[in-house]
């Protein structure tokens, strides 16, 4: 059951850079909403779900600084698929957000 407040916006190509002590792990977004995202490949297993993960996304050419919150984790055949709520972004993220859901809007509008 879908439990996000906000609407999913599937994503190609934004990759998420999580520091840790050796330099950086990378993993990519899956979906993005107002609220949360959806990383694959990057794991937050050491991380309780009370802990605030500092992450930094690049997309649309531009690099954000992120404060996630990890809700859930999963094994997705051979990836680990987290699931993450969104605790601080700037507003740039948000108006780059808001701009996909309405693109994501005009391109079911079309289909149906």
């Amino acid at each position: 059951m879908e439990q996000r407040g906000s609407t999913r916006i599937n994503v190609v190509g934004m990759e998420v850079d999580l520091p840790e002590k050796a330099g950086f792990r990378r993993g990519t977004l899956k979906d993005v909403s107002r609220s949360g995202v959806c990383l694959v490949g990057t794991p937050l297993k050491m991380h309780d779900k009370k802990s605030i993960v500092a992450v930094i996304v690049s997309a649309d050419g531009k690099r954000f600084s992120l404060q996630l919150r990890p809700k859930w984790e999963k094994q997705d055949e051979l990836m680990l698929v987290t699931g993450a709520m969104i605790c601080d972004a700037p507003s740039e993220w948000m108006e780059m957000i808001m701009r996909l859901e309405r693109e994501d809007e005009e391109a079911w509008s079309l289909t149906h």
